[in-house]
């Protein structure tokens, strides 16, 4: 009896830790389609294969991924400040475009966050003094 209640609560977790991880999964996906779009195929396999490393439980995997997830951010920033210098210069609209980049990078960002949550820092061992 103790055995199944041990594996409903595994089971619980491991639902609760792929939702809490679902929005950096996909800032990962929504980062292989904007390296696609750009024709960098070497950065939309390793966008694509990254979240592999969610697997290990490791402090440092975590880290690694909140540091990728500000360097997504960052590169959405610039790709709209690119686009916007594109669309003025083409004389088109440019503020809708400035909506939908600025949230994705806002969603990226945000999304680094989810490494702060009770269940995730006990998985990656962040909770630990140092």
């Amino acid at each position: 009896m103790q055995n199944n209640k041990s594996n409903g609560n595994k089971m619980k977790t491991g639902i609760l830790t792929f939702i809490q991880l679902l929005p950096v999964l996909f800032s990962m996906l929504l980062l292989a389609a904007h390296f696609l779009r750009a024709d960098i195929i070497p950065l939309v396999i390793l966008s694509l294969l990254m979240p592999i490393g969610l697997f290990i439980r490791k402090a440092v995997i975590a880290r690694i991924f909140q540091i990728i997830l500000i360097l997504g951010s960052i590169e959405w920033i610039r790709t709209t400040f690119l686009l916007v210098a594109i669309r003025e210069q083409q004389g088109q609209p440019w503020t809708k475009l400035v909506v939908i980049l600025a949230s994705v990078a806002f969603f990226t960002f945000a999304s680094l966050f989810v490494f702060f949550l009770k269940n995730l820092k006990k998985r990656y061992g962040l909770n630990k003094s140092r």
